[in-house]
């Protein structure tokens, strides 16, 4: 009997932001090897990363993993005039490739979604290279068959609304013009929609024997997250119970950082 099927989707790490993923301690080869140093905020974030790559890993001792890279692995020193990056794009991509191995040596499956011009350059190039080092293969879009499920997984997939009244409310249309859509086309429907978002997610929503999500990311707030109008971002991925059909966001949490004047 065949271990059951857990899928896990992890996206948007920007890894050597100065609010992303980054190594502490790693020797940035175009610094001639200066060891990057992380702030504590990185340090934290750090900290839930390693222990969603356990998670996973313990996972794959029952069941049988799936692992889907949503884009954006790496920052990309073009984004914001490189004011919050640091190296290399040659530097960001060997970074991400340390952190995203571990993960890939213990999947079954494992693909990548190609992210945005803004991070990983035309045509998603910086994604399509770490890719290509982790030996999976990439799409702008995709269109998956799982032991009888169909997953339509990309990047910005799933809009997400600006306000907490209006968070799933595109999403909600989105599935149901799907839905209709393959209806007309004699299709079945979907059984999940996954889209990223680096600023925030909600709940996985599940309509008509469709789920819809938004996978958390893996970056704090930058100086433009922080002109949204709300406080946090979602840490963390999104898991794929393929057997029973749920799907579910695991996110992590770091200490309030508010500021009391008495």
């Amino acid at each position: 009997m065949p271990k059951p099927a857990l899928w896990f989707y992890v996206g948007d790490t920007h890894v050597l932001s100065d609010t992303g993923l980054a190594i502490d301690g790693y020797e940035i080869g175009s610094k001639e090897k200066k060891p990057y140093v992380c702030g504590d905020s990185q340090k934290w974030l750090m900290s839930a990363w390693r222990d969603a790559v356990e998670f996973i890993e313990l996972a794959s001792l029952d069941y049988r993993i799936g692992i889907g890279l949503g884009g954006d692995i790496k920052d990309g020193t073009q984004h914001h005039g490189s004011t919050q990056t640091h190296g290399t794009p040659e530097d960001q991509r060997q970074m991400s490739f340390e952190l995203l191995r571990p993960l890939v040596s213990v999947a079954t499956w494992a693909y990548g979604i190609l992210g945005t011009e803004a991070h990983t350059g035309p045509q998603g190039d910086d994604d399509r290279a770490i890719y290509t080092m982790l030996g999976i293969d990439y799409y702008e879009k995709l269109e998956a068959q799982i032991e009888g499920h169909t997953v339509l997984h990309a990047h910005h997939g799933v809009p997400v609304g600006t306000r907490d009244h209006t968070i799933e409310s595109g999403a909600i249309s989105l599935l149901k013009d799907i839905q209709a859509r393959r209806k007309d086309e004699g299709k079945p429907h979907p059984s999940a929609i996954i889209g990223h978002d680096r600023h925030r997610s909600f709940k996985p929503l599940n309509m008509r024997d469709t789920w819809i999500a938004v996978c958390p990311c893996w970056q704090l707030p930058t100086y433009y997250g922080n002109n949204w109008p709300f406080s946090d971002v979602s840490i963390g991925f999104l898991m794929w119970d393929v057997q029973h059909n749920k799907l579910e966001r695991v996110t992590y949490r770091q200490e309030s950082h508010v500021r009391r004047f008495v």
